[in-house]
């Protein structure tokens, strides 16, 4: 198996709420929606501080232990990213390196 690492600091809820303010108790369910529809039943997800441009925000660390390849989690990213409405989502591939998925 490998490790993937995504850090991501979602902005705005899905459609779904009906408010702009981010609510960091359903960000977990969501994402677990997100990881099933592309097979991965298991996860670890935790809320930690993150710093942007001198900014503290709140962001979600989440590692994945899986088989699958670097494309699906490119795409896992990328799907995060546009749904909760981010600038770019952070992947920390198996071999330590990194890349800001942001959609260009």
């Amino acid at each position: 198996m490998k490790l993937y690492t995504i850090n991501a600091t979602p902005v705005l809820s899905d459609n779904s709420v009906e408010t702009n303010d981010f609510n960091c108790q359903a960000y977990p369910q969501r994402v677990a929606g997100i990881l099933k529809k592309h097979g991965i039943d298991g996860f670890t997800i935790y809320l930690v501080t993150g710093y942007w441009q001198g900014e503290e925000e709140t962001s979600f660390k989440i590692e994945i232990a899986t088989e699958l390849d670097s494309v699906v989690m490119f795409n896992i990213c990328n799907e995060l990213r546009t749904r909760f409405n981010q600038e770019s989502v952070m992947l920390t591939y198996p071999s330590g390196n990194v890349e800001f998925i942001d959609g260009k």
